[in-house]
């Protein structure tokens, strides 16, 4: 598997606040990379997912073929995509902390654009804090972690860029 680029998008909904980012993640730093690629095999992996196409008005089916044919940046076309996200989820009663993920990547020879929706999870970490009195450790609440590739994640869209077929989760 190659990810030739990938973005994450935070989608906060319990600050009531997006952060989109204005540059991709660096898919040579290997903590990104092995991140990305252990989560994009497990979505391959994945048995819940149904074959489909769009819709032959579908907006997004417009967005993804003009970005496929290079009329839009991965960022712009990323960034529009969850705000549309942010905008219909916000409608929601269960609204959680989510990191929206989009890559494009090769698997097998074939061109991949890939979206998942990570829920975060709170967790207890420590710190090591230096002040006048020395160095002590306390214990810390950290709440945006990210799944191991283990977990189960909200994935929502597979597109094979060869054959215009998608996996929805």
């Amino acid at each position: 598997m190659i990810i030739k680029r990938a973005v994450l998008h935070i989608l906060d909904f319990n600050s009531g606040m997006s952060v989109f980012s204005q540059n991709e993640l660096d898919c040579t730093d290997d903590t990104v990379s092995t991140f990305l690629q252990k989560h994009l095999e497990k979505l391959h992996k994945d048995s819940a997912g149904k074959s489909g196409t769009f819709n032959a008005d579908s907006g997004f089916a417009a967005a993804l073929t003009e970005y496929g044919n290079k009329g839009l940046e991965f960022i712009d076309f990323t960034s529009q995509i969850a705000n549309v996200l942010y905008e219909n989820i916000s409608l929601s009663d269960k609204l959680d902390a989510i990191d929206f993920v989009a890559a494009d990547y090769i698997n097998d020879d074939s061109d991949y654009f890939a979206i998942l929706l990570i829920t975060n999870k709170s967790a207890y970490t420590h710190q090591v804090i230096t002040d006048e009195n020395g160095i002590h450790n306390e214990i810390m609440k950290h709440y945006a972690i990210l799944p191991a590739p283990s977990q189960k994640n909200r994935f929502i869209c597979d597109y094979k860029y060869e054959n215009g077929r998608n996996t929805f989760f």
